[in-house]
């Protein structure tokens, strides 16, 4: 997911945010699944969708972070209008 044209930075950061822990609760529910089967060998713990459940929680994690720096780039031009 990238910004939307509409978007502040503030509210691309919120919803990078909720998008991240939606991601971190989908790869905590994908481990949870797997650990029954650690060390029984008969489920490999790297399948596919907590592999993808993986990349989706360090796509997201990547987004907080360029979206933090949209915010932290775009604050002085914020405060530099809203003086008054």
């Amino acid at each position: 997911m990238k910004r939307q044209d509409n978007e502040s930075a503030a509210d691309w950061r919120a919803r990078a945010i909720h998008d991240l822990a939606a991601a971190r609760a989908d790869e905590e529910r994908h481990s949870q699944r797997l650990r029954p089967w650690n060390g029984l060998g008969s489920l490999s713990p790297l399948d596919n969708a907590y592999m993808a459940a993986v990349d989706r929680a360090e796509q997201a994690q990547f987004e907080v972070l360029e979206a933090e720096r949209a915010v932290e780039r775009e604050r002085p031009i914020q405060d530099k209008f809203s003086t008054n």
